[in-house]
């Protein structure tokens, strides 16, 4: 054993755990209000196109819908979203997101009020156009979150944060649309 050269500093000893390069540094974003903010609109907003999801057949035919036009239907949701996120994306980098959001949920409302108010098979298809377009929210929430992120360790987790949020949403919906159903609680 060589003792000619001397013994590690405590700073880069591995194995004690109170050294400064295992400590990894708090996060301030991940734990504040505006983090949840934006996961909360992920859930709502992936919950919004799975609560329609398991019902929009039925509701479609009681409006005398054929199976034909059901595809637009169910497919100008994604148009809208894949336009709303180039859009929304977009607009980011020159509008403060906190506005984006309102107003993406705004939409999100004004296509839910149109679709649950339906007459016609006719309405559906705006309503939820604009309720796709409002799915672009998804890509402000994520670039907010690894925008206002620290570290790119600290921006992963926080868009990973926000696609458990998603998944989430997207779980949850057909279950409180089973609830409902359940319950016989009816939109129209």
């Amino acid at each position: 054993m060589d003792y000619s050269s001397p013994p590690p500093s405590p700073a880069t000893n591995i194995n004690d755990a109170t050294t400064p390069l295992l400590k990894k540094p708090q996060s301030k974003f991940l734990f504040s209000a505006t983090f949840w903010i934006l996961m909360y609109t992920c859930i709502l907003v992936m919950m919004g196109y799975a609560v329609i999801a398991p019902s929009l057949w039925p509701y479609f035919q009681s409006l005398h819908g054929t199976s034909e036009r059901y595809g637009l239907v169910v497919a100008i949701f994604s148009i809208g979203q894949c336009i709303g996120a180039v859009v929304f994306g977009f607009a980011i980098d020159f509008i403060h997101p906190r506005t984006i959001l309102l107003f993406g949920l705004l939409m999100a409302l004004l296509g839910s009020v149109v679709y649950a108010i339906s007459w016609a098979e006719w309405p559906l298809y705006p309503a939820r156009a604009v309720w796709g377009l409002s799915g672009g929210l998804l890509a402000v929430c994520m670039g907010a979150a690894a925008r206002r992120s620290q570290s790119p360790e600290e921006s992963t987790r926080a868009v990973g944060y926000m696609q458990v949020a998603c998944a989430t949403g997207f779980l949850f919906g057909p279950s409180l649309t089973a609830f409902c159903g359940n319950a016989n609680w009816r939109i129209a």
